[in-house]
């Protein structure tokens, strides 16, 4: 068997690093679509493969009331953590469990606001929805991304 070159060798250590990077990338995109972890985690790779950062996305929160009245809803400090998951990283289980969440809180109107109120009334529906902005053109449009609405 004939041994390689060492100049060979050397000619291609530089190829060492980007193929280790490609690799380490590739493996992230793996463990994040097999996981709950977003792909901005596990040391960055994600910002490069996207624009879309949980900064540029919204959850809209709505809600209609026994009465027939909608109404936005404000996001309550109990359900803080799962609308921040659900901007990093939008899924539909993340989506109807924040609704979950909202439809187990009592309601009251607030100015132009429902607000959590123990002597408030439950809601007939809640609806979810988070998305991002997408501007082109000088025109800037909300993408819904997933939804999730009482049955």
């Amino acid at each position: 068997m004939q041994r390689p070159d060492r100049h060979s060798v050397r000619r291609r250590a530089h190829l060492l690093p980007a193929a280790l990077l490609v690799v380490l990338a590739f493996g992230n995109r793996v463990i994040t679509n097999q996981s709950d972890l977003s792909p901005w985690e596990l040391g960055g790779f994600g910002m490069f493969s996207t624009i879309d950062s949980p900064q540029s996305r919204l959850v809209l929160l709505e809600g209609t009331t026994l009465d027939g009245e909608r109404l936005v809803l404000e996001a309550p400090a109990e359900v803080a953590e799962s609308i921040q998951q659900l901007r990093v990283w939008p899924t539909l289980d993340r989506t109807d469990h924040v609704r979950l969440q909202l439809e187990s809180f009592r309601w009251a109107r607030k100015e132009e606001v429902a607000v959590i109120d123990a002597a408030g009334s439950p809601l007939l529906s809640v609806d979810v929805v988070v998305g991002r902005i997408a501007i082109s053109d000088s025109t800037a449009r909300f993408v819904p991304l997933h939804q999730s609405s009482t049955p």
